[in-house]
């Protein structure tokens, strides 16, 4: 059951093509009938009791690549639920620590550690999006990262697996970059965004905020570079997306800061911006993959690059009605190109529009922007604001952004397969 699982699930991404962003409708063997890949997927799927059964680390790979399928497809799998479940039984069968790999052989051991530290940036990726628990503390792992490696030299003669020095396309070294800035991610969601977590002192904030700063900015200088990048993970763009990114979750507001300093909303000024202009490169480029955590990454920078107009008056002398008009209209026409026209993008546009509209009629009167900060904007932001909630502005029933868009985008209560599947 778990080598056809295996077999069928592939195919999945076999006809997903990066290049148009879209899946395409193939033949069966010996019929002409085009199959799309939810046909694939179903027929996945009729084995996955069985699969779970075996609870080893073919179980953990099949739940991996229903993860991989989900991404793209995140209204057909239950991400959170899912990746959580994987994780925890890859840490049930220790790949989390060094000593499962004594006695294995190269290639059995840097397979194994490429599904943990796969299943690891998945796990920091999703829960962050969703503002809930990571799913195993760094302090807990210590199994390395894998070796910079191509897939020919690791079923090579072991003897001659020798790590490269320069980055290739084809080896670890951007997956392990991307490892690096999971972690800083998980430090910073830890530190600033636990929903247990107390106002920090100001000098608190201002040392933990420093300190992720400089590694991110070291992060990004360090990044590899690619003269034909394979994948939209590998480009300039990407890295300056996850750099900007990271950096507005530093700043913005958060359990541990709920009102933002000037200079906090300036750096979360120009780093939405920059994000918004980084998809918009790729977007140009035909490079942009659809995925939830790429959808949440642009609809965050969109709701920050508002928060911090309505909320600085410097930051809106420095930007003119029409800029912002401008930027507004990117964003969704961003949002509407890389969802495919799923509901959750309709819903994601919905939103940008009318808090860009009440955004840009502070332009109008400066006077309201400086009343108070928005509680729809502390909503999306998941820190729950002191002021009441006014009808105009409606928020989400708790202090989870996507848990409003997933009511509205993705049915998470129609369960088909069990809790896996939507």
């Amino acid at each position: 059951m778990v080598l056809r699982f295996l077999q069928t699930i592939p195919s999945l991404g076999g006809i997903y093509h990066t290049n148009t962003n879209s899946y395409q409708t193939i033949p069966i063997t010996g019929s002409d009938a085009p199959v799309s890949h939810e046909y694939f997927f179903e027929a996945a799927v009729r084995d996955l009791d069985s699969v779970l059964a075996a609870e080893d680390i073919d179980c953990v790979r099949c739940l991996s690549l229903l993860c991989l399928f989900g991404s793209n497809e995140p209204q057909s799998v239950n991400l959170w639920y899912t990746v959580g479940m994987a994780l925890r039984l890859a840490v049930g069968i220790e790949m989390h620590r060094e000593e499962s790999l004594s006695q294995k052989s190269l290639l059995d051991a840097e397979m194994r550690k490429r599904l943990f530290w796969s299943l690891y940036t998945m796990d920091r990726s999703v829960s962050i999006s969703l503002g809930r628990p990571l799913g195993i503390q760094d302090a807990d792992i210590t199994i390395p990262l894998p070796l910079v490696l191509t897939d020919e030299q690791l079923a090579g003669p072991p003897d001659r697996a020798i790590p490269n020095i320069l980055p290739d396309v084809r080896d670890m070294s951007a997956f392990r970059h991307i490892v690096e800035l999971r972690q800083i991610n998980g430090g910073i969601y830890s530190a600033l965004h636990s929903a247990g977590g107390a106002n920090l002192e100001s000098a608190n904030l201002d040392a933990i905020r420093q300190q992720h700063y400089t590694r991110l900015n070291a992060w990004l200088l360090s990044a590899p570079r690619y003269l034909a990048p394979l994948s939209m993970y590998q480009t300039p763009e990407w890295f300056q997306i996850a750099y900007h990114q990271a950096v507005i979750n530093l700043h913005r507001p958060s359990h541990a800061s709920p009102v933002s300093s000037a200079d906090a909303i300036r750096l979360c000024a120009d780093s939405s911006i920059s994000l918004i202009s980084c998809y918009n490169a790729l977007y140009a480029k035909n490079k942009i993959i659809y995925t939830f955590v790429a959808l949440d990454s642009l609809f965050l920078a969109a709701v920050t690059m508002l928060y911090s107009i309505r909320a600085s008056s410097v930051v809106r002398h420095e930007l003119t009605r029409e800029v912002v008009e401008s930027n507004i209209e990117t964003c969704v026409r961003l949002l509407c190109k890389i969802s495919h026209g799923k509901t959750v993008g309709e819903r994601s546009m919905q939103i940008i529009r009318r808090l860009g509209n009440a955004t840009l009629a502070v332009f109008d009167n400066s006077s309201y922007a400086e009343a108070d900060i928005d509680t729809e904007f502390m909503s999306w932001f998941g820190v729950k604001s002191q002021n009441p909630v006014r009808p105009e502005y409606p928020t989400p029933s708790i202090d989870t952004a996507w848990n409003d868009l997933f009511e509205h985008g993705y049915d998470l209560t129609s369960f088909q397969n069990g809790h896996l599947l939507l």
